[in-house]
C-alpha cells in the first residue's frame, strides 16, 4: 500500500456467477483493508490513499466494513463506498454507514430515501431523495448540506474520449505482456495454466 501503485480490480458476475464474485470481491477487498490497517499508528506521517469500492454491497463483510470504517482514519487512509442501495445491506453494514460523515446520494427509491432521511438527520424529507432527476442529489459533510449537480460533460461521451482514457491508462499504469507474464512466473510463481483459468491471458 505504501509504494504508490494503482490496483484494478474488475469484479464481474457474468464470468463466472455471482458467488464467485462475491467471494473474490470479498476477498480483494479484505485484503485491502487489512493492507490498510496494517499502517495503523502512521497517522499525519504517510500519504494519504484510497479505496474505492463500487457496488460494495455485493461483496462486503458484516464484520469488515463496520470495523474498517472506525480504524481507517487512523491509517491515512480513506474509503469510498459506492452502491445503488443500501436497503439489501447486512444490519452491520447500514449501521456503521449511518455514522459516516460524508454522502454523496442521488435519486433513491422507497426504502433507501427513508434510510437516507434519518441519515441525513431529516434535513432533507424522504420524497426528495425521490424526485431527483439524474445528476441531481445531496451531499453531507458533518452538519453541512448541499444540493448538487453533476451534469455530464458532452466532452466526456464517445469512443475517442474512452480509447484516449485506455491509453492514457497503458502508458502511465501498465506493462509490457511479455514482461507481465514473465514477472508472474518468476515472482509469483503463477503457471501459463493458472494464468488462463484466472482469465488474465
Amino acid at each position: 500500500m505504501d509504494g504508490n501503485k494503482i490496483m484494478l480490480f474488475r469484479i464481474s458476475a457474468g464470468g463466472g456467477g455471482a458467488d464467485i464474485t462475491n467471494i473474490l470481491g470479498t476477498l480483494y477487498l479484505t485484503g485491502l483493508l487489512t493492507a490498510a490497517n496494517s499502517r495503523s499508528g502512521s497517522e499525519g506521517r504517510r500519504s494519504i490513499k484510497m479505496i474505492m469500492a463500487d457496488e460494495f454491497g455485493n461483496y462486503s463483510n458484516p464484520r469488515t466494513i463496520p470495523h474498517s470504517l472506525r480504524t481507517l482514519r487512523r491509517c491515512d487512509v480513506s474509503i469510498v463506498l459506492a452502491t445503488q442501495n443500501i436497503y439489501a445491506l447486512p444490519d452491520e453494514v447500514k449501521e456503521a454507514i449511518g455514522n459516516i460523515d460524508t454522502h454523496v446520494v442521488f435519486q433513491q427509491g422507497w426504502d433507501d430515501a427513508q434510510a437516507y432521511f434519518k441519515a441525513f438527520c431529516g434535513m432533507v424529507p424522504a420524497a426528495d431523495f425521490m424526485m431527483k432527476n439524474p445528476g441531481e442529489g445531496y451531499a453531507k459533510v458533518g452538519r453541512r448540506l448541499a444540493a448538487i449537480t453533476c451534469p455530464m460533460s458532452p466532452r466526456l461521451r464517445g469512443p475517442e474520449v474512452l480509447e484516449e482514457i485506455r491509453e492514457n491508462t497503458r502508458r502511465r499504469y501498465c506493462v509490457p505482456f511479455k514482461e507481465f507474464k514473465e514477472r508472474m512466473i518468476e515472482e509469483h510463481h503463477v503457471s501459463l495454466d493458472d494464468m488462463k483459468e484466472l482469465d488474465l491471458l
